[in-house]
């Protein structure tokens, strides 16, 4: 069996008897026949995962473990619902969409607590359902037999999909809570076995100078008559090409130019030696192959030089690469040296080299390794960005000094304002909470672009847009510039900028939006021009729709063109 497992602690790893209650993890299992047609994917967190499976009909499953009904647990239950809206959102114009797991809240109409009325809300919202009518049998059964319920479901959007919906028995050697749900679908997945190496077929060319051209004519000949009786032109198309490659295996001679297996780089050194012991070997097979032959000693002794340097080229690699990773620590040499101990036959060792003496003791092996990582962990003084540094305590010193001249005191919002707000929050669509989530971290800066990498990442990172690589990704670029987003671009900052016009007149428009800038500040922010441009309430309400609108659709097309090519 194959899988896509995350756990609650897959980033940070936590004893199993110290895991809290409720937090294990989430995992979708299939055969390794359908491993070819099945994509992981990223999206998600510890709760919620998804594959994609190319099958009869493009398939999307989502797999949840949704947090357990508790004080405030309605927050990261809106979370988890919002992450599955999304990925829904992703993949239903393409894929017919399942979702399944331990939902912990009913669809049943007899309970009714914060769960329930989210999840009910939530399916009748995306348009799922079981497919089929089921009964009222209970899925969970506390371990007590305190309480039961109906929690666990597969869900679909299509009801076409679900042939049959069964709800399994409670089974007295089932020792988990739960019970067994099962559904049987319409959906054919292919099963093909995937190949351990893709390298595994060998390569040959064709001697067409040693072609027998007279048997080639006689096979192709025999096949005539048929091509000439049939009259469907499909048909002619494959009889003919099946006659040229019967009559090319049969009378061309082929070369042999890769042998099975993954590619190796040889040195020149040894591929000096590899041609010398075939050299050798062919004498010796002129020769009759005699293990008494003199050339057969010769070949044993040339085989072990060839041993011999490939061995020391191998440690010399790897001595190369521990020396790297001391030098110069990173997380790809980290990984790389992982990857070769898992192809190592050696699993493990009973003695480390610790500042040049050899240690047995495990303890001590222990705190070398616990010393070594809580060294890589400390920032150095030579990588730290002190100019970056220094800047922002000058930001924050002129901040803090214009505040302290301010004379205008900050208008406050009153608690009518603040409930009101937050009322027509929480009765706006969804979608326009999202709107709003986005502009918030593009107006704060905590929008992660390619700029904010570079920095992050002590300049390891490039800041050049990753969609059009032409110029830092800064919130300028990717608001004005970027020629990859232009026709997204086009299409709602024209409603933007005739709004304004309509209102204020093109004078002012060339007076305070000249520029790049001041463009992607009114974008951002229209209060930071209310007076230049006397911005009312009704214009505000418009330039903030129509600006919130214009950034999502930039972020979404963003996000899709670096998942299709696989950039994070």
């Amino acid at each position: 069996m194959e899988n896509h497992t995350r756990c609650s602690d897959t980033n940070d790893p936590i004893d199993s008897f110290k895991l809290p209650k409720g937090k294990a993890g989430v995992s979708i299992l299939w055969p390794n026949a359908w491993t070819n047609s099945i994509k992981k994917l990223k999206d998600g967190n510890e709760r919620v995962i998804a594959i994609l499976i190319t099958a009869s009909q493009e398939l999307c499953i989502i797999n949840a473990y949704m947090p357990t009904c508790n004080t405030d647990s309605q927050f990261e239950y809106t979370e988890c619902l919002d992450i599955i809206y999304d990925i829904i959102q992703k993949y239903q114009e393409t894929h017919k969409v399942i979702l399944c797991g331990d939902l912990n809240g009913t669809l049943l109409s007899t309970r009714s607590n914060k769960h329930d009325k989210m999840l009910k809300n939530f399916v009748a919202e995306m348009g799922l359902s079981t497919g089929q009518d089921i009964c009222e049998k209970h899925t969970f059964f506390h371990h007590a037999w305190s309480s039961s319920s109906q929690i666990d479901y597969i869900l679909v959007q299509d009801k076409k999909l679900v042939l049959n919906y069964t709800i399994d028995e409670k089974s007295s050697i089932n020792l988990s809570a739960h019970t067994s749900v099962r559904v049987i679908t319409t959906i054919d997945i292919p099963a093909k076995v995937k190949s351990a190496n893709k390298n595994r077929k060998a390569k040959y060319k064709l001697q067409w100078d040693q072609m027998d051209t007279n048997q080639y004519n006689r096979l192709i000949q025999q096949d005539i008559t048929a091509i000439v009786d049939e009259n469907n032109i499909n048909t002619q198309v494959d009889i003919l090409t099946n006659s040229l490659v019967r009559a090319g295996n049969i009378t061309i001679p082929t070369k042999l130019l890769q042998l099975k297996g993954p590619k190796w780089k040889a040195s020149p050194e040894v591929q000096i030696l590899i041609k010398s012991c075939r050299n050798i070997y062919k004498q010796w097979q002129e020769a009759g192959k005699q293990k008494e032959h003199p050339l057969a000693t010769t070949l044993k002794l040339e085989k072990r030089k060839l041993r011999s340097k490939v061995r020391m080229e191998q440690a010399v690699s790897r001595q190369s690469l521990y020396q790297q990773i001391m030098d110069n620590p990173n997380t790809q040499l980290f990984y790389r040296l992982i990857n070769r101990n898992r192809s190592s036959q050696q699993t493990s060792t009973n003695c480390l080299k610790i500042n040049g003496e050899l240690n047995f003791i495990p303890e001590d092996q222990r705190r070398s390794f616990a010393s070594y990582y809580e060294d890589l962990s400390v920032p150095k003084e030579e990588l730290f960005d002190n100019n970056y540094l220094n800047l922002c305590k000058i930001r924050q010193q002129l901040y803090e000094q214009a505040m302290d001249q301010s004379t205008v005191e900050p208008e406050l919002f009153t608690d009518t304002e603040e409930n009101s707000t937050c009322m027509e929050a929480k009765n706006q669509p969804r979608i326009e909470i999202r709107k709003s989530i986005v502009k918030s971290r593009m107006m704060t800066g905590t929008y992660i672009l390619q700029s904010d990498k570079h920095k992050f990442t002590h300049f390891s990172t490039e800041a050049t847009c990753q969609l059009c690589h032409t110029e830092s990704e800064d919130i300028v670029h990717m608001i004005t510039t970027c020629p990859v987003l232009s026709t997204i671009r086009e299409k709602y900052f024209i409603d933007i900028k005739k709004v304004i016009l309509d209102s204020c007149g093109p004078a002012k428009w060339n007076t305070y939006c000249n520029n790049k800038m001041e463009i992607t500040r009114l974008i951002l922010d229209w209060s930071n021009f209310k007076e230049s441009l006397s911005i009312g309430m009704e214009l505000a309400e418009k330039l903030e729709q129509k600006a919130r609108n214009l950034l999502f659709q930039l972020h979404i097309k963003r996000i899709e063109i670096l998942d299709a090519r696989n950039i994070k």
